[in-house]
């Protein structure tokens, strides 16, 4: 996301609300039939782990996998609510995370005159062929519905596949709702602030809604990229590094990391 125009240190560069809001009291999800059994598990397999905040070991594989789950099981109801436009925007949004054979995931940015009829819809994702480099779907349900039946069971690249959770884990912002309430919130403008460790903005939540104003660290020239930080600036290079990857799925190549690198001799 650029400036578009010059921003002095501290001014407000814009403010918005969230446009989707995915509710994760934890109190309120142990109560859920679908998710208790699931936040079960991850407490048994994760006890005494946790990047966040400074702890010392990530999360095992299997609770970040267990993690997910719970995250698309919440942004599947959210996104079933929501209306067609709403839809759009939060599809075009980036997922890092990709897809796997067994998920259901959505077809975007297809632009042949048969695809394009696709772009939006589910599908199950079922096989991926790698001599045509292809996920092969199948859609289902209300999705197939007005299309021919050729369509039905499409080949797609990957990058033309994206997942309602991996678009949340990518970009969503975790804002405080009351003591102990926690909830996620997608945004139009603020989910395309890429990252950066010495970032040139900064977040700031107004009440328990999830309106975000973001302020500028520093004077921001006109065209320049506007950068917020994903991590705790007061984390170790490898601590920050580590979670950006095991939370976000990318490895942080800004200038601070490779200069704090360069200085341990790395």
């Amino acid at each position: 996301m650029l400036a578009t125009r010059r921003i002095e240190k501290g001014e407000l560069v814009f403010d918005e609300p969230a446009f989707v809001v995915i509710d994760q009291d934890p109190a309120q999800q142990m109560k859920d039939a679908e998710i208790r059994p699931i936040l079960q598990r991850c407490l048994e397999l994760g006890e005494g782990h946790g990047i966040l905040n400074g702890a010392e070991k990530p999360y095992p594989p299997e609770v970040t996998a267990l993690m997910a789950q719970v995250t698309e099981i919440n942004a599947r109801r959210a996104f079933a609510k929501l209306s067609e436009a709403a839809r759009a925007e939060w599809l075009a949004l980036m997922d890092e995370f990709g897809v796997s054979a067994g998920v259901h995931a959505h077809l975007v940015g297809l632009t042949s005159d048969a695809g394009a009829q696709l772009n939006g819809r589910e599908a199950a994702v079922m096989e991926f062929d790698a001599i045509a480099a292809r996920w092969n779907c199948q859609l289902r349900g209300t999705a197939a519905e007005g299309l021919p039946d050729e369509l039905h069971n499409v080949a797609v690249r990957a990058a033309n596949l994206k997942t309602l959770g991996g678009i949340i884990r990518t970009n969503a912002y975790g804002f405080k709702t009351g003591e102990r309430g926690a909830s996620a919130g997608l945004y139009r403008l603020a989910c395309r602030c890429n990252h950066s460790c010495n970032p040139n903005v900064r977040k700031q939540f107004r009440g328990t809604d999830g309106h975000v104003h973001v302020y500028a660290n520093t004077t921001i020239r006109e065209g320049a990229e506007l950068f917020n930080s994903y991590a705790a600036l007061t984390l170790h290079v490898r601590k920050r590094r580590e979670l950006l990857r095991s939370k976000y799925a990318f490895d942080c190549t800004c200038e601070r990391c490779r200069h704090e690198l360069r200085a341990e001799g790395s």
